[in-house]
């Protein structure tokens, strides 16, 4: 091999050396992107398990609620059931 070709030779390494470096580069920073991302849809994640878990604790408190509303009229309607069978007048 001439020397000029050996120089072309080297210089082409160099370049494909230099374009190696930068592409690594690249995946680092778009790894630490990645991870920056990742970390914020796990806060935010987390935060919408806790808004879910709240609505969740008020769909049964809420639940709760209608049910002794529907027992308590249940009983008034058997109360009133009841005196309405023995004869007695409200």
């Amino acid at each position: 091999m001439t020397g000029v070709k050996w120089k072309h030779y080297i210089e082409f390494i160099r370049i494909l050396d230099s374009a190696v470096e930068q592409q690594n580069k690249l995946i680092i920073e778009y790894d630490n992107r990645l991870k920056n991302f990742f970390s914020d849809w796990r806060r935010a994640n987390s935060n919408f398990k806790g808004w879910e878990c709240l609505e969740y604790k008020m769909l049964l408190r809420d639940l709760k609620r209608k049910t002794e509303l529907e027992e308590i009229n249940i009983d008034e309607f058997s109360k009133l059931k009841f005196f309405k069978n023995r004869g007695v007048k409200l």
